[in-house]
């Protein structure tokens, strides 16, 4: 008997049926997750490669190529993509849907660690990873400001993105923009050779003096007490007093053979709100998390 034929003869039953669809449908459609990419295994694995300093054409030749021909011998490619630039390079691999995503990112683990006989010895390591959109920001917050960028910056990470961080859904919250505190030492070759010192006579002082690590513990009836060395610079002043070297009454200090700046360090990113300088944030959901409802939680942060 077709299910036609039990509907006509029983109309009370399929009106029935059609009730709890509607109502089964409503309740899932109002508690259903929704997102804009779902929490899907797509197939394609990025190699990424880093070797600073290396030109376009380095990178294409010395490390992109030996990697992309590895890539060719993974089961179920279908299509195989590269780009090179200055100082990093990238090799995608497209699978064929039938291919599981898991078996193929260790079989490109594998082909990688042996193709790194081939590389040059001092770049970086590699890192093979899946492609996810999950691991992509769901939503961007811009800052800025006329403070100082270091305000800017502290305001960012200290404040917003410590309050955005406990909002349900939330995942991880990247910065963009941000510039760490970086201090600069110049050292002018012709001082330091006047006073008979060398670029490691530098460096092994910094190392000497410029340390924080534990001196043990001393014991008591009372309990027992940690001991640490404070020996890190606290400010620039006290780094332009580092000695050097010592002769007799004559005392070198770093300041006499180097210029030191309080600045950040080296910008290569920009994060710009209507065309000003800014901070960003983007902000990851966690995984299953509702995308629309993260990103409307955190609007409505940002605005009150």
């Amino acid at each position: 008997m077709k299910l036609t034929d039990v509907c006509i003869a029983r109309p009370t039953l399929a009106w029935m049926l059609m009730a709890a669809t509607v109502v089964f449908g409503g309740l899932a459609a109002t508690r259903m997750g929704i997102s804009q990419f779902p929490d899907v295994d797509f197939p394609v694995i990025s190699v990424s490669l880093s070797w600073p300093g290396a030109s376009a054409e380095v990178m294409e030749h010395d490390v992109v190529g030996p990697i992309e021909e590895a890539m060719t011998q993974v089961e179920g490619v279908t299509h195989l993509y590269a780009t090179a630039s200055q100082g990093s390079g990238w090799v995608g691999v497209e699978l064929d849907l039938s291919r599981s995503v898991d078996v193929a990112l260790q079989d490109v683990q594998s082909r990688v660690a042996r193709a790194m006989r081939a590389l040059p010895a001092n770049m970086d390591p590699p890192t093979v990873s899946k492609s996810n959109p999950e691991d992509q920001p769901i939503i961007w917050v811009g800052l800025s400001g006329t403070v100082a960028p270091q305000q800017l910056a502290d305001l960012a990470r200290d404040q917003i993105r410590n309050s955005l961080q406990t909002i349900d859904g939330v995942g991880e919250i990247s910065m963009g923009g941000y510039l760490d505190r970086n201090i600069r030492i110049w050292i002018d070759a012709d001082r330091l050779r006047e006073r008979g010192l060398t670029v490691l006579d530098v460096h092994s002082a910094l190392q000497r003096e410029h340390v924080e690590r534990p001196a043990g513990r001393l014991e008591n009836p009372l309990g027992e007490t940690n001991i640490r060395v404070l020996g890190e610079f606290r400010s620039l002043e006290a780094l332009q007093r580092l000695v050097l070297q010592q002769q007799g009454n004559t005392v070198i200090r770093l300041q006499d053979v180097a210029l030191i700046e309080d600045g950040f360090e080296d910008v290569r990113r920009l994060a710009r709100v209507r065309g000003q300088p800014a901070q960003g944030l983007g902000v990851r959901k966690q995984r299953g998390a509702n995308a629309v409802a993260v990103a409307r939680a955190v609007r409505q942060a940002i605005d009150t």
